[in-house]
């Protein structure tokens, strides 16, 4: 009997070469896009999450899984990261309509994984939409093996990863041939080394174009709030409740004549996004790990947090920044807001060391030869220079020598750790060079896709 998958293709592209595996994979639940793009594979009792459903005496929920009930939805439930998923996603009156809405996807989870027998989930990223991760959590529950193809710290590659919520790369058996791309990889990590402009990421420096420069631009702002499918006033409204909130930012930073000789940088994550929710786990609310690195840190040395440049470029959302956000973090003993026009690579390269979430910016950190500490399910990890927030938290020797920088990486190192990253992913050089982003990775989706299958048949 052949392997039953049950695929969250996400993103990844279609390709011919899934066709030999149609009798494996089945799509349960996807939105009209990949209603079409993936019809081969869509289950032919596919079911809209949304509806509500009437109770299935055939189920096999009734005759295997029924006395499991209440422990999958406790579970479920139970978990942190659920309720943030649910409360940012879903648009209810009160936490018991949002319980309500939880319980019939958990319901319809565990019917679908026992009425098709799934024997493994397979996700185009960590899971972090309603119906994909409680799904996953489901399937946690029940034991059934999960495999998330994900970018790779190579923008333009995906490796596979065991566990939904657990980051580290699966090794290749077949380690990838060191094509064109390999030498590309090479290129890209030399930027880190240079100034800012240059090494500044694809997607943000399109924003910097875009605005001119400036961190608010009114045209721009009026422009996206006037074009904004909501009531224009609404838009206006949040449009200045957005500018208010930049100011009352701007009155909370201080220049680095105010900070100790000795600090360590903080860069924050843009929010609301999946590298945070689910990956920072606990630390989506990134307060709590500022308050860690606080507690952990000798007094003397400053924390200086960076804000993300896109909080105020890109849309914005009330629910991941206000007032209380900013103003409680400038509250805590020696932690200072960082002004937006300062150089990041300046700030970087005067740190002790750095941290963040799960940021992208450890690479360039490790390149510039400054480790990182890192809260969530980072995509790097094992790389030299990084070290996970419970290193330090299970090794009390760990933190005095990040401090004395005495386990700073050197370029070397870095390098052989992406040459593990290129031999373990899969993926082929992109059609655009000059714009190397995760579109890059969509095409090697289906390649890692093909492997996984190929290996598991």
């Amino acid at each position: 009997m052949s392997l039953r998958v049950a695929l969250f293709p996400g993103n990844i592209i279609y390709t011919d070469s899934l066709l030999s595996y149609s009798t494996q994979i089945k799509v349960l639940f996807s939105n009209k896009q990949l209603l079409k793009k993936w019809e081969k594979f869509i289950d032919t009792e596919h079911c809209d999450i949304d509806q509500d459903i009437s109770i299935d005496y055939n189920s096999p929920l009734n005759q295997t899984g029924s006395l499991a009930y209440p422990d999958i939805v406790r579970y479920v439930m139970n978990d942190s990261s659920t309720y943030h998923i649910l409360r940012r996603k879903i648009s209810a009156k009160s936490l018991y309509e949002i319980d309500l809405y939880a319980e019939r996807v958990i319901y319809r989870c565990i019917d679908q994984l026992l009425r098709h027998k799934i024997d493994c989930v397979i996700h185009h990223n960590t899971p972090h939409e309603v119906v994909s991760y409680i799904f996953s959590k489901v399937a946690e529950f029940f034991k059934i093996p999960i495999y998330v193809i994900k970018q790779s710290p190579i923008p333009w590659r995906v490796y596979i990863q065991k566990e939904a919520f657990n980051a580290k790369l699966a090794e290749r058996k077949e380690k990838a041939v060191r094509e064109a791309d390999y030498e590309l990889m090479k290129s890209f990590l030399s930027k880190k080394t240079h100034d800012y402009n240059e090494a500044i990421p694809d997607y943000e420096k399109e924003r910097l174009v875009r605005s001119k420069g400036r961190f608010w631009d009114w045209k721009k702002e009026i422009g996206i709030a006037l074009n904004r499918k909501k009531n224009p006033i609404k838009s206006i409204y949040s449009l200045y409740l957005k500018y208010k909130l930049y100011h009352f930012f701007l009155s909370q930073t201080s220049g680095m004549e105010k900070w100790s000789s000795k600090f360590v940088t903080f860069y924050l994550h843009y929010q609301p996004e999946r590298t945070t929710l689910p990956e920072g786990g606990v630390y989506n609310q990134q307060f709590v790990a500022i308050r860690l690195l606080r507690l952990l840190l000798p007094s003397e040395i400053s924390i200086i947090v960076r804000e993300h440049p896109s909080t105020f470029r890109n849309s914005f959302s009330l629910s991941t920044r206000s007032e209380l956000f900013y103003s409680r973090i400038a509250s805590l003993d020696n932690v200072h807001w960082c002004p937006l026009e300062l150089d990041s690579f300046k700030v970087l390269d005067g740190s002790l060391f750095i941290s963040t979430i799960t940021g992208t910016v450890a690479t360039e950190a490790s390149m510039r030869g400054k480790c990182t500490l890192y809260f969530g399910d980072a995509d790097y990890q094992g790389m030299h220079g990084t070290y996970p927030i419970q290193d330090v938290l299970d090794n009390q020797n760990l933190l005095p020598q990040i401090i004395d920088q005495k386990l700073n990486p050197k370029t070397e190192e870095v390098m052989a750790s992406y040459d593990s990253f290129y031999d373990n992913s899969f993926g082929s050089k992109p059609m655009n060079t000059d714009r190397l982003n995760w579109e890059g990775s969509l095409s090697a989706g289906s390649e890692a896709l093909c492997s996984l299958l190929r290996e598991k048949r």
